[in-house]
């Protein structure tokens, strides 16, 4: 029996991600970003096995400040990483963000 092969395009999925995990008085969430520009969202109180991604019900501000604060985590090393892993991030991500701001005012 003979097969006759055809050329084919086979696409590969990647399961490289970044991931913040928050659980705290007020939130329990699961925030990631794939390298293929995939993001999801799970509130773990609402949805514990994680089968109901709500990212787009998120507001644009939410998912920008998650985004900011994902990547701060991941160019940060040692123990400048405790700042954005508080539970004040918010106002360290402030802070973070509005020094380059200010310098540019000033040339």
């Amino acid at each position: 029996m003979l097969f006759a092969q055809s050329s084919m395009t086979v696409l590969v999925a990647s399961n490289t991600y970044w991931c913040l995990r928050t659980i705290n008085e007020v939130d329990n969430f699961l925030y990631c970003e794939f390298v293929t520009e995939f993001v999801s969202f799970y509130d773990l109180n609402e949805d514990p096995y994680q089968l109901h991604n709500i990212v787009y019900a998120l507001d644009m501000n939410t998912l920008e400040k998650l985004s900011e604060r994902l990547r701060h985590l991941r160019e940060c090393s040692g123990s400048s990483c405790e700042r954005f892993s508080s539970s004040d991030w918010e106002q360290h991500l402030s802070q973070t963000t509005a020094a380059p701001q200010a310098e540019k005012g000033t040339s």
